[in-house]
């Protein structure tokens, strides 16, 4: 995790951005809270890195305002700008729930808060929570096939598996 602040949000709003994420919305209210009673604001400044590539999966985050910068090392390790991100993203579920490294790095292109657990109360809420867990494999499996068909000669394939139900994005 950076070294981000720790700043408050107030628990209806907690609760109102976790429930627009893939891998909570289908909770139940009670549950909703558990996770919004565990889930800490980090603010963090310009410029600021919030994950590094590379690095062990230890923070689930949304993104609650401001822009990230997504980016990895390309040829030569020569950083690379993959795209920026703006509130309503998420990052971090896949190398926690992999129990992996990072693919990339997040910094902060303007002051930026994150609605964030570490990957030791992800862990314990899917442990805890089957709901939880079922939801934060599903998001993963998601976030796998959408990157999938980022590569070229899979989104060529896209409509033929969407043919054969193999999945629908």
């Amino acid at each position: 995790m950076g070294g981000g602040v720790s700043v408050s949000l107030l628990q209806s709003d907690k609760l109102e951005w976790l429930a627009s994420m893939p891998c909570f919305r289908d909770l139940d209210d009670e549950k909703l809270r558990v996770v919004a009673s565990k889930a800490k604001v980090i603010q963090y400044k310009a410029g600021e890195v919030v994950i590094q590539e590379g690095t062990v999966g230890s923070l689930f985050g949304i993104l609650i305002s401001g822009t990230l910068v997504i980016s990895a090392k390309g040829p030569s390790d020569m950083e690379v700008e993959l795209c920026k991100q703006s509130p309503g993203y998420f990052f971090g579920e896949t190398a926690i729930i992999g129990d992996t490294t990072t693919t990339a790095t997040l910094k902060a292109l303007e002051s930026c808060a994150i609605l964030a657990l570490t990957s030791k109360e992800l862990h314990e809420l899917a442990e805890e929570n089957l709901e939880v867990r079922s939801s934060l494999f599903k998001t993963v499996s998601l976030r796998m096939k959408q990157n999938l068909m980022k590569i070229p000669i899979f989104a060529q394939m896209e409509l033929l598996l969407e043919k054969k139900k193999y999945f629908k994005l």
